[in-house]
């Protein structure tokens, strides 16, 4: 595959030039990065076979997206206590709990956070909806406050721990605003197993069961929609002390009396203050590794099945444990889309239990590990990517890819290393902030990355039985991206592609607009999908959905 080309003889000759980059590695690596990069800055506005889009159509994209250009919802982070702030555009922090019977004083904590402070009573009437007295810890005051406070078309609330989350990521505001065009609640999925007991017709009943202590809900709402609660709940519960530490049932009692559609959205608890940590933890665990790879002394395991790579042609590592034929339908469809993309120009291998040690082996830590059930199948499989491409090189492609044409046969080539990349600013709360995603990255056999990868989780599992993060890959892949320039040089050199990868997760059940589909797809040729959501071909009103103009590329 692509035997012209530069970032492929680099695969070539990587294990004849290995011995030469031990006594000096910034001399390969650099180099490669190098023509990498004179590569990408002469690629000729990479027109249209590249995957990147041309201006005057990316700016026409972005008015399409519409709403999602204009902030105008807010997301209110509602905490009692000094926590890591989110930095995400349009989420602001709400201090409840404070006493505001003494002077009101802002202190900081060593790192410069805020910490929870007083204020004066004087101030209590004319406070913002930044800051509650604990006795104004109800629905009643804080949404109250916050309905009169927020100018914005939508609003959001959530708890300091607990957040919407889409594809491992914090929800961005912008795309509250989007999900709530289709529906004026959505309700974090964490609610579905509440007790309902106190959703009663009569909310004036005297006798109503004490709640238990319940977290406050995650919530997005529309603003008319929440001026509606509040006018519902002075008259219904107002006057019931029991309902003001309930929030969760206030809400649902409100949409079952009134008959709101709602939906459900994914939440997960996310401590703000330990991912900052998670990197910290990952980086001293592995300082001496980062000396040893500083030095140029690199992993090299040797491949176990020799005829990996031997044919010439790129090999592309797609997993599913189970084997294909167990695999969900989508699954199914995106590798039958692989196979026709790539054609007769890679060796696709799958990987199942069945065969993996045909290529792989597993470490006895790793394996005792996984057997008394500390790590599970997802974080099996990191494991499993990162020796793969350490011994063989090549594409580790998600099984849940779906791909849409075979311009990114040309973008593959170009580069030495080459990852999904969305681009964007660094998120404290998203350690990838859009730098490469794990699940396709391609590279040659040996390249430093793989190699720290398989070391950092040995160590990693070697002295912890739990995980502690799920984007432990990201972690590791972090360390070695911000302490080897080397290595960061190379992965920079891989341009910004497939930015909208994730849309079509969202939108497969929407009636397909072919102008935007254009649009999007002049960006985008490869598109992230999920076999634990349902896709239909039409809409309820018989309209083709994008899910559907996507299985009409077969």
């Amino acid at each position: 595959m692509c035997n012209d080309d530069p970032g492929t003889s680099v695969i070539v000759v990587w294990q004849g030039l290995r011995r030469i980059a031990r006594h000096n590695p910034c001399c390969f690596y650099v180099m490669a990065a190098r023509r990498a990069l004179k590569r990408r800055k002469n690629e000729v506005e990479m027109p249209r076979t590249d995957g990147i889009m041309k201006q005057e159509s990316a700016e026409e994209y972005l008015v399409y997206m519409g709403s999602a250009m204009e902030n105008k919802g807010i997301m209110y982070v509602l905490a009692s206590k000094p926590y890591h702030e989110v930095k995400e555009p349009g989420y602001r922090t709400v201090m409840i709990g404070q006493d505001l019977s003494e002077e009101y004083e802002e202190k900081k904590d060593d790192s410069g956070r805020p910490e929870t402070g007083r204020s004066d009573r004087k101030e209590k009437e004319n406070c913002d909806c930044n800051r509650f007295t604990s006795e104004d810890i109800s629905v009643e005051s804080i949404l109250t406050k916050i309905c009169e406070k927020a100018e914005t078309e939508y609003i959001g609330i959530c708890s300091y721990d607990r957040y919407f989350v889409d594809a491992g990521r914090l929800l961005s505001v912008k795309k509250m605003q989007k999900l709530l065009e289709q529906t004026p609640v959505i309700l974090g999925d964490c609610l579905t197993g509440q007790s309902e007991k106190l959703v009663q017709k009569n909310r004036k009943a005297e006798s109503i069961d004490e709640p238990e202590k319940e977290e406050i809900p995650c919530l997005m709402i529309k603003k008319e929609a929440l001026e509606d609660f509040c006018r519902w709940y002075q008259e219904n519960c107002g006057q019931n002390p029991a309902w003001h530490t309930n929030m969760i049932a206030e809400i649902k009692a409100w949409l079952s009396d009134k008959q709101i559609s709602y939906a459900y959205f994914h939440t997960e608890k996310i401590d703000t203050n330990r991912l900052p940590a998670m990197y910290e933890l990952v980086k001293d665990l592995t300082e001496d590794l980062v000396k040893k790879y500083q030095q140029g002394n690199f992993l090299y395991l040797p491949p176990i099945d020799r005829t990996v790579g031997k044919n010439g042609r790129m090999t592309v590592w797609i997993c599913w444990w189970q084997g294909i034929s167990e695999a969900p339908e989508l699954v199914q469809k995106c590798i039958a889309r692989m196979k026709k993309m790539f054609g007769d120009k890679a060796d696709i291998r799958i990987i199942t239990f069945n065969n993996y040690r045909q290529y792989i082996a597993f470490s006895e830590t790793v394996a005792e590990k996984f057997n008394k059930g500390c790590i599970s199948m997802t974080h099996l499989s990191d494991i499993l990517r990162a020796q793969l491409l350490c011994r063989y090189g090549g594409l580790w492609i998600d099984a849940t890819y779906y791909i849409w044409d075979d311009r990114f046969i040309d973008a593959l080539c170009q580069f030495p290393f080459f990852t999904q990349k969305q681009g964007g600013e660094l998120n404290e709360l998203d350690i990838v902030s859009g730098r490469w995603a794990n699940n396709f990255m391609k590279g040659p056999a040996g390249f430093p990355l793989f190699g720290f990868m398989v070391e950092a989780f040995e160590l990693f599992w070697s002295k912890y039985d739990e995980v502690l993060n799920y984007f432990l890959f990201d972690y590791i892949i972090a360390v070695c991206y911000e302490q080897l320039p080397e290595i960061r040089m190379i992965m920079g050199a891989c341009p910004v592609n497939n930015r909208f990868s994730q849309v079509l997760a969202d939108w497969g059940n929407e009636a397909c607009d072919p102008h935007k589909l254009e649009l999007l797809t002049a960006d985008t040729w490869l598109f992230k999908l999920t076999y634990k959501k349902q896709f239909s071909m039409q809409t309820s009103d018989g309209q083709r959905t994008y899910y559907a103009a996507l299985l009409e590329e077969e």
